[in-house]
């Protein structure tokens, strides 16, 4: 019971994370992002290379 925990919790936080990056880089290709949280457009201007 005690290994369980940490590692459902793990499994979320990769799951989190790989949203995240998969969002990110659809951000900094201009393509459509659907999701509560927004980037400023100010913001993914300025990030581009």
């Amino acid at each position: 019971m005690s290994v369980v925990v940490p590692l459902i919790l793990a499994g979320l936080l990769l799951l989190l994370m790989r949203r995240f990056i998969l969002r990110r880089r659809r951000m900094l290709r201009g393509l459509p992002v659907s999701g509560p949280w927004h980037v400023p457009a100010w913001l993914r201007r300025r990030r581009r290379r």
